[in-house]
């Protein structure tokens, strides 16, 4: 099924879908971020631009430009990486879920493809209220999501603390498969490995306090040939847990 871009048509033939019937439209947020010495800022917004894409094809759904800067606080101790506040971040999503429903759309599908923004979008959304005429979910299941990712990357004989949920191979082998040309495997280094507790304890402190380079797990034994799995499983998990 051909993905219809919000982007790439014109209003008359986003109209001319409407009437025939397709109300719903996808709307991934992603960030400008570090993903250590290998990867580049845009790792998540690759994965929103993969992830929408999926999404769209199975559910039938227009798909919206992917907003490429978050909330990626915790990452400012990196040179590059762009952040908004929580405020922010909430006022972009409220004036996007308003300009689309004033359009007709019936359903807006809120995704996050950046760990960071999973609050601020849940918070978002509760602060909003009802739409009339219109139905707004987002996907708020962060820890399903990595114990799911967990669980297809240890069939694959990696550990949890190798896959990471940082730079590490889950990520790194998703952009072998989505942007090879972007990603520097000579410059791939070990991150932290140990125990995802302590990666919840203190992330929002800032990444760098946990790993000096930025990584959590280890891209080392990343595989182009994993990639595409991971960002199926994704993109899978995702479409039947909306909420």
């Amino acid at each position: 099924m051909a993905i219809k871009y919000l982007d790439r048509m014109t209003w008359a033939d986003i109209k001319a879908e409407m009437e025939n019937g397709c109300t719903t439209v996808i709307v991934c947020f992603g960030s400008h971020e570090q993903h250590g010495p290998h990867l580049p800022l845009g790792t998540d917004a690759f994965f929103g631009d993969s992830i929408g894409e999926g999404l769209a094809g199975r559910l039938d759904a227009f798909l919206a430009p992917v907003f490429r800067v978050g909330c990626s606080q915790h990452h400012m101790g990196f040179p590059g990486t762009i952040t908004l506040t929580s405020e922010t971040f909430q006022k972009v999503v409220y004036d996007t879920t308003q300009s689309l429903s004033r359009h007709g759309f019936e359903k807006i599908l809120l995704i996050p493809t950046h760990g960071g923004n999973f609050r601020p979008l849940e918070d978002a959304v509760k602060n909003m209220g009802a739409i009339e005429g219109c139905e707004v979910l987002t996907f708020t299941d962060l820890n399903g999501l990595i114990e799911r990712m967990y669980q297809s990357s240890g069939e694959r004989g990696i550990s949890n603390g190798q896959a990471g949920i940082h730079a590490g191979e889950w990520e790194t082998s998703m952009m072998l498969a989505l942007k090879p040309n972007l990603v520097k495997m000579n410059a791939t280094t070990t991150g932290f490995i140990g125990e995802f507790a302590v990666i919840e304890d203190r992330i929002f402190e800032g990444i760098h306090h946990i790993d000096k380079n930025g990584v959590l797990g280890d891209p080392k034994l990343a595989a182009q040939g994993r990639g595409q799995t991971y960002v199926d499983d994704v993109v899978n998990y995702i479409a039947d847990n909306l909420y």
